[in-house]
């Protein structure tokens, strides 16, 4: 979120790529990482207590942008990596460049409260001056290495070669070079961070030294058949039209390794549905006892240690499949993964607890397995090439129409005090204005997606759904769906790809 409010800012009328969206969040990634493991050691502090207060720290990253808006007043400037002279900007704060290109005002800002906020918090936990002191200076010192690392590579390596001529180490491929190498890096520093977690090894057998951590088989096919298959087959039907819209906006021929591409990234979607299950069912047990208590955890068809291994094993899979396509569409499913999974149902952010902030998470996650369909054809180039109309009207339809779910979690959310249409306005009125909003995405699907008499299509499945949402269940409204989706994909492969 913050990159995409940096480029925002930066460059309102340039969308991100996703080459540079994957190396701005491994670049957090590993920085969150080191400062982890450094406070861990100046502190003394459990690294399970640093990495939720890290959680909580990160968000001053949101100040730089916001502030240069307000600092700079709409002129010209650029964030950046430090690309020369990394000991003079050191030593002096990055005061060489006033606009930016080495570090702007709000970098500056945001890494000086980074730097008070370590000293303070080591100060309270040692009370040890000496300690706090460094540890305000590594924060600094850490934040500049990761911040100058291109430049602090050309001081080492003033050529990297390649073919045909030698390239200043500077200007390595951007965002390739960076990507290498900030996974490089978390091949190192991922063990390290589980090690001072408290996870160990068994060098002889390689298997992980946690009691429990066997799963029996069948409480593994417990959580299969807890999967939903209604909702993984409305996400792998996004990831196929993500494919459709990718291979006309490409003009790509067919190509037998492209059908094999979707059938991954449809596996991957499968994994990080089960995932986005797990992690839910693990914080909505409560609510689950009242709506859905035939779920494994509640009916006591899986112990929660194997519940949570289990979950963790999907989460690996979606990553893997995904990877074996590109980096890219790996990227778009660990995005998928975190906002379905933590943002959406665990703390501390847990979004489903407020109205209409989930149902945005799952519009934007249906736009993302849209995207993971695309990434086949556009790469790193995915965000910036898939048609905008398109991508705004997937968020939007979703969004209104993932209110039908809240309809059948009445009982347990009213409980929980979660905030949803239903438990706002009461049942009944609250499902009016469901079978409104779904009737309206409908009914409005011509306007953005233009298929010749198509509105004939849309309009008749605009009334049915009305009156389906209002007498019938959720599961008619996915049958519907997925009615109007497959005519979708007829209409528009038969116009765009096979006439074409």
């Amino acid at each position: 979120m913050r990159d995409f409010l940096e480029n925002f800012i930066e460059c309102p009328d340039e969308v991100i790529s996703l080459g540079t969206h994957l190396e701005f969040s491994l670049a957090w990634f590993v920085l969150f990482l080191w400062l982890a493991a450094f406070l861990h050691l100046v502190s003394r502090e459990s690294m399970a207590k640093i990495s939720k207060l890290m959680v909580y720290g990160f968000l001053v990253i949101f100040i730089a942008p916001l502030f240069d808006l307000v600092y700079y007043r709409g002129q010209d400037f650029m964030m950046n990596y430090v690309l020369s002279d990394p000991l003079h900007n050191f030593l002096t704060f990055y005061s060489g460049c006033k606009y930016g290109h080495q570090a702007t005002m709000g970098i500056r800002v945001e890494i000086a409260l980074g730097t008070i906020l370590a000293v303070i918090y080591t100060a309270g936990k040692t009370r040890d001056w000496a300690r706090s002191l460094t540890a305000g200076a590594g924060v600094y010192a850490i934040t500049f290495v990761w911040m100058s690392w291109p430049a602090i590579y050309h001081s080492f390596f003033p050529h990297t070669h390649h073919p045909g001529k030698p390239v200043p180490a500077a200007r390595l491929p951007y965002p390739d070079a960076y990507i290498r190498f900030y996974l490089s890096v978390l091949i190192v520093m991922i063990p390290v961070y589980l090690r001072m977690l408290g996870f160990r090894v068994d060098r002889m057998s390689f298997k992980l030294d946690l009691p429990g951590l066997k799963v029996r088989p069948s409480a593994f096919i417990s959580l299969v058949r807890n999967i939903r298959p209604l909702r993984v087959v409305h996400y792998g039907v996004f990831v196929i039209i993500g494919f459709l819209i990718g291979k006309h906006e490409m003009h790509a021929k067919p190509a037998f390794m492209d059908i094999w591409h979707l059938g991954l990234l449809l596996c991957s979607v499968l994994c990080a549905w089960a995932f986005a299950v797990g992690i839910n069912d693990i914080y909505d047990q409560n609510i689950d006892k009242v709506s859905n208590p035939g779920r494994p955890l509640i009916a006591g068809l899986i112990s929660p240690r194997e519940y949570a291994v289990s979950t963790a094993v999907f989460a690996v899979m979606s990553l893997m499949l995904a990877w074996a396509v590109s980096y890219w569409s790996a990227s778009i499913i660990f995005y998928f993964l975190v906002y379905y999974s933590f943002v959406y149902s665990a703390p501390p952010l847990r979004l489903r607890r407020y109205l209409f902030l989930p149902n945005i998470l799952i519009g934007v996650c249906s736009l993302l397995c849209v995207l993971l369909g695309f990434s086949i054809f556009g790469g790193f180039q995915t965000f910036s090439l898939f048609p905008k109309r398109t991508a705004f009207f997937i968020v939007l339809a979703f969004t209104l129409g993932s209110t039908v779910k809240d309809l059948k979690d009445y009982e347990g959310d009213r409980m929980e005090g979660i905030t949803t249409l239903p438990t706002l306005l009461g049942l009944p009125l609250a499902r009016v204005f469901v079978a409104f909003f779904i009737s309206a995405m409908f009914a409005v699907t011509p306007f953005f997606i233009k298929i010749q008499n198509f509105w004939i299509y849309s309009s008749s499945f605009s009334a049915v759904s009305f009156y389906v949402v209002l007498k019938k269940s959720e599961q008619a409204v996915f049958g519907l769906w997925f009615v109007f989706a497959a005519v979708f994909a007829f209409q528009f492969a038969y116009k765009y790809i096979f006439i074409s």
